[in-house]
């Protein structure tokens, strides 16, 4: 049986503007460049849900979030009976008068080594704390 792995790729560019920068700025779009679907939760660190998407394979879906924080992403993908599950490193998000984050996240599935992430069971990714 293959070694299926999600590979993360984290990249966030914080744009400065004017103190009357809008909350809606802050934006975090999710590439799915795999045959798999995802669904994303992407958590609070903190605790708690933020919020949970559905990502057919090879296409994208964002996001938007209110105000800053620091969250990280649980990850479910699913193609032909196969399911796997990641969890992924924390990423800070800033949306306040100073300025906000643009990031992109994405998801690749690969046989072999060099995995971002930590795999995780089916029941933690189904806790929503």
């Amino acid at each position: 049986m293959k070694n299926f792995i999600i590979t993360l790729v984290f990249a966030v560019f914080s744009l400065l503007m004017p103190a009357t920068a809008s909350a809606e700025n802050a934006s975090l779009t999710i590439n799915n460049r795999s045959g798999y679907t995802l669904t994303v939760k992407v958590m609070k660190v903190s605790g708690g849900l933020f919020q949970t998407v559905t990502i057919s394979p090879n296409s994208s879906r964002t996001i938007y979030f209110g105000a800053s924080g620091a969250f990280y992403c649980k990850t479910k993908a699913e193609r032909w009976g196969e399911t796997l599950y990641k969890k992924g490193g924390s990423f800070s998000v800033q949306c306040d008068s100073f300025g906000y984050t643009q990031g992109s996240l994405d998801f690749f599935v690969s046989s072999g080594y060099g995995s971002s992430g930590s795999s995780i069971s089916k029941a933690e990714f189904e806790k929503n704390n």
